[in-house]
């Protein structure tokens, strides 16, 4: 390829090399708020599908006296598989039920090999991010306590939200 040229997929992109030409710094900005509100719209639907199935297991264990042995199993499992346990837990719920919703919800159901390359990319990076987070939880159990008054959760929230996410 020649200086100035990027290749983009093949299979979104069959046979197109585009010049990248310099952009300003609004451009950028523009551009970038643009593509998000774009793949907001595209996953909107999924990822709200994901956020009720999370809020229906939080009810579950609240409310649901018959589904408490199947969290004591889960809380079992996250106790002693320690950082595979995160790792499988992120990589399934948030990289394979999101791919999965998106191809039942888009695309009528019909997977093709790039939706398995990407539940496989998405299993992979989010299941880093929980081994990620198990670490970082575990860390702030440490420098806050383990405690779960207002001021440890407001500090471990404050770390979590102001420092650690936004790195």
């Amino acid at each position: 390829m020649e200086p100035g040229l990027h290749h983009l997929s093949p299979v979104k992109f069959p046979k197109i090399a585009v010049v990248q030409p310099s952009v300003s710094v609004s451009g950028l900005v523009s551009r970038s708020l643009r593509l998000g509100f774009g793949a907001t719209r595209a996953n909107l639907v999924p990822a709200l599908c994901v956020e009720a199935l999370m809020v229906s297991l939080v009810l579950a264990y609240f409310y649901l006296p018959v589904a408490r042995p199947f969290f004591n199993v889960l809380s079992d499992w996250n106790v002693h598989g320690g950082l595979a346990f995160s790792f499988i837990a992120m990589g399934a719920t948030v990289g394979g039920l999101t791919e999965t919703f998106i191809v039942y919800l888009h695309k009528g159901g019909r997977w093709t090999r790039e939706d398995l390359m990407n539940m496989a990319f998405n299993f992979l990076v989010f299941g880093l991010l929980g081994i990620m987070n198990s670490g970082l939880y575990q860390l702030q159990a440490r420098w806050f306590g383990a405690g779960r008054s207002l001021g440890t959760l407001a500090l471990k929230t404050s770390v979590d939200q102001f420092i650690y996410t936004p790195f």
